[in-house]
Protein backbone atom coordinates (compact mmCIF):
# COMPACT_ATOMS: atom_id res chain seq x y z
CA UNK A 1 0.00 0.00 0.00
CA UNK A 2 2.81 2.40 0.91
CA UNK A 3 4.58 1.65 -2.37
CA UNK A 4 1.44 2.40 -4.40
CA UNK A 5 1.03 5.66 -2.48
CA UNK A 6 4.63 6.68 -3.23
CA UNK A 7 4.24 5.89 -6.94
CA UNK A 8 0.99 7.85 -7.11
CA UNK A 9 2.50 10.77 -5.23
CA UNK A 10 5.52 10.81 -7.54
CA UNK A 11 3.31 10.65 -10.66
CA UNK A 12 1.12 13.50 -9.40
CA UNK A 13 4.14 15.67 -8.57
CA UNK A 14 5.61 15.00 -12.01
CA UNK A 15 2.30 15.92 -13.67
CA UNK A 16 2.02 19.15 -11.69
CA UNK A 17 5.61 20.05 -12.55
CA UNK A 18 4.94 19.40 -16.25
CA UNK A 19 1.83 21.58 -16.12
CA UNK A 20 3.77 24.39 -14.43
CA UNK A 21 6.45 24.28 -17.15
CA UNK A 22 3.75 24.29 -19.83
CA UNK A 23 2.09 27.36 -18.32
CA UNK A 24 5.46 29.14 -18.15
CA UNK A 25 6.14 28.32 -21.80
CA UNK A 26 2.63 29.43 -22.76
CA UNK A 27 3.09 32.77 -20.99
CA UNK A 28 6.43 33.39 -22.72
CA UNK A 29 4.99 32.30 -26.05
CA UNK A 30 1.94 34.54 -25.69
CA UNK A 31 4.22 37.51 -24.95
CA UNK A 32 6.32 36.74 -28.05
CA UNK A 33 3.18 36.43 -30.16
CA UNK A 34 1.87 39.76 -28.82
CA UNK A 35 5.19 41.45 -29.61
CA UNK A 36 5.11 40.06 -33.16
CA UNK A 37 1.54 41.30 -33.72
CA UNK A 38 2.45 44.77 -32.41
CA UNK A 39 5.50 44.84 -34.71
CA UNK A 40 3.30 43.89 -37.69
CA UNK A 41 0.73 46.55 -36.79
CA UNK A 42 3.46 49.19 -36.61
CA UNK A 43 4.81 48.15 -40.01
CA UNK A 44 1.34 48.34 -41.56
CA UNK A 45 0.52 51.73 -40.01
CA UNK A 46 3.88 53.10 -41.16
CA UNK A 47 3.26 51.78 -44.65
CA UNK A 48 -0.18 53.44 -44.69
CA UNK A 49 1.30 56.78 -43.62
CA UNK A 50 3.97 56.47 -46.31
CA UNK A 51 1.19 56.02 -48.88
CA UNK A 52 -0.69 59.03 -47.52
CA UNK A 53 2.46 61.16 -47.73
CA UNK A 54 3.03 60.04 -51.32
CA UNK A 55 -0.59 60.68 -52.27
CA UNK A 56 -0.40 64.19 -50.81
CA UNK A 57 2.32 65.09 -53.29
CA UNK A 58 0.78 63.36 -56.32
CA UNK A 59 0.04 65.72 -59.22
CA UNK A 60 -2.31 63.65 -61.40
CA UNK A 61 -5.02 61.05 -61.09
CA UNK A 62 -2.80 58.60 -62.99
CA UNK A 63 -0.03 59.13 -60.42
CA UNK A 64 -2.50 58.54 -57.57
CA UNK A 65 -3.72 55.32 -59.18
CA UNK A 66 -0.14 54.13 -59.73
CA UNK A 67 0.79 54.89 -56.10
CA UNK A 68 -2.26 53.03 -54.80
CA UNK A 69 -1.68 50.06 -57.10
CA UNK A 70 1.96 49.81 -56.06
CA UNK A 71 1.03 50.17 -52.39
CA UNK A 72 -1.58 47.40 -52.48
CA UNK A 73 0.69 45.06 -54.44
CA UNK A 74 3.42 45.49 -51.82
CA UNK A 75 0.96 45.43 -48.93
CA UNK A 76 -0.68 42.17 -50.01
CA UNK A 77 2.74 40.54 -50.34
CA UNK A 78 3.68 41.87 -46.88
CA UNK A 79 0.38 40.65 -45.39
CA UNK A 80 0.98 37.15 -46.73
CA UNK A 81 4.48 37.11 -45.23
CA UNK A 82 3.17 38.48 -41.93
CA UNK A 83 0.44 35.84 -41.77
CA UNK A 84 3.10 33.15 -42.28
CA UNK A 85 5.25 34.64 -39.50
CA UNK A 86 2.29 34.61 -37.09
CA UNK A 87 1.35 31.05 -38.14
CA UNK A 88 4.91 29.80 -37.60
CA UNK A 89 5.23 31.54 -34.24
CA UNK A 90 1.84 30.21 -33.12
CA UNK A 91 2.87 26.68 -34.06
CA UNK A 92 6.14 27.09 -32.15
CA UNK A 93 4.29 28.39 -29.08
CA UNK A 94 1.90 25.43 -29.22
CA UNK A 95 4.79 22.99 -29.62
CA UNK A 96 6.79 24.57 -26.80
CA UNK A 97 3.79 24.64 -24.51
CA UNK A 98 2.52 21.18 -25.20
CA UNK A 99 5.78 19.42 -25.99
CA UNK A 100 4.70 18.27 -29.44
CA UNK A 101 5.92 18.96 -32.93
CA UNK A 102 3.81 21.53 -34.82
CA UNK A 103 1.13 19.80 -36.82
CA UNK A 104 1.40 16.62 -34.78
CA UNK A 105 -0.75 17.56 -31.79
CA UNK A 106 -2.87 14.60 -30.74
CA UNK A 107 -6.60 14.64 -31.18
CA UNK A 108 -8.63 14.67 -27.97
CA UNK A 109 -11.42 12.12 -27.87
Amino acid sequence: MREAYERSKYALEAAVDTMARSFDALGQGAAALNRKIIEIARQNVSSGFDLARSLATAKTLAEILELRTTYWRKQLTALAAQAEEVRALSAKVAADCCGHSPGLLPLVN
